[in-house]
């Protein structure tokens, strides 16, 4: 099976939407993540009652552990 990737290392954010859910933007820094030549966002949408707090949390814990944030396409 013949498959393309891209692997970006990213910088995780906390963000608000205008209801006051959050959101977690994975910011790629150098390198663009690409999928068929076009950049690509990714952001993660949290349930709607997830604390401030725990969402920045959360985007903290990212920020530690995550090495590279990786798409691919089959």
């Amino acid at each position: 099976m013949s498959y393309s990737f891209s692997k970006a290392d990213c910088f995780f954010q906390t963000s608000d939407n205008e209801d006051g859910t959050f959101w977690i933007s994975a910011s790629p820094q150098g390198e663009p993540l690409k999928l068929g030549g076009r950049a690509i966002q990714v952001a993660l949408d949290l349930k709607p009652d997830t604390p401030m707090k725990e969402a920045d949390e959360l985007a903290a814990m990212l920020r530690k552990y995550v090495a590279h944030v990786r798409l691919w396409q089959e």
